[in-house]
């Protein structure tokens, strides 16, 4: 299970028994930058990979990203500040 390189505040969040974390590429983790969701009840995780960013779904290299609960879903909310622009990708 891929761990969370950087523990700072906005890359985890807990919903519904579920936590969740970002995780960039490294020598642990070589599918890249993922979400990574584990389940507290059965102890199972998944990972969501974090599409890249050519192909305008998510800006990986963006100032900075946000993991947030926003209306019952997970999502990740990134500024760009080159573009100054804001993305927000909810996850189903």
């Amino acid at each position: 299970m891929p761990s969370s390189v950087d523990c700072t505040e906005g890359t985890q969040v807990y919903m519904d028994g579920v936590c969740h974390w970002m995780c960039e590429k490294h020598e642990d983790n070589p599918i890249g930058p993922c979400l990574v969701s584990f389940y507290l009840s059965n102890e199972v995780s998944y990972t969501t990979p974090i599409p890249p960013d050519e192909d305008d779904c998510f800006d990986v290299k963006a100032k900075w990203i946000n993991l947030v609960v926003l209306n019952g879903s997970i999502a990740l909310i990134s500024y760009n500040e080159e573009t100054t622009t804001f993305r927000v990708s909810t996850l189903g």
